[in-house]
């Protein structure tokens, strides 16, 4: 197996902490610092090893929304806590996505990184 570790190295992996290499064949062995016994890690769990300390934060495993169609009615905002705001989504960009005061992408526009096609404020009390 090719891979960039080598017996030895100490790697993290964000379920078990620190650990080191041990053997590497068709996987890859590692004794975890605060466990017992060994893990073993197939090619695709090698993504996960790391030579320094991580977080998983933003891992989501929520399915996103599908796209909007361009003229969908949606809500729009920049980050929490700032508004929601309400329009017709006509693209987006990068991260991006844009709403328009017009199903024909005419008049004022806004744009916003969250988008959401029910009401946000449909559970609030």
């Amino acid at each position: 197996m090719e891979t960039i570790f080598k017996e030895g190295d100490r790697v993290y992996f964000h379920v078990y902490g620190w650990g080191k290499i041990f053997d590497i064949d068709v996987n890859v062995g590692v004794k975890f610092e605060n466990l017992e016994s060994y893990k073993y890690f197939n090619i695709e769990l090698l993504k996960a090893l790391s030579f320094t300390e991580y977080t998983l934060e933003g891992f989501s495993q929520e399915r996103p929304e599908p796209l909007p169609k361009p003229g969908d009615i949606v809500w729009v905002r920049n980050e929490f806590p700032s508004e929601w705001e309400i329009g017709y989504f006509f693209k987006k960009e990068g991260n991006t996505y844009y709403t328009s005061a017009s199903k024909n992408s005419q008049g004022w526009r806004s744009a916003g990184l969250e988008i959401r096609t029910t009401n946000p404020y449909t559970n609030e009390q």
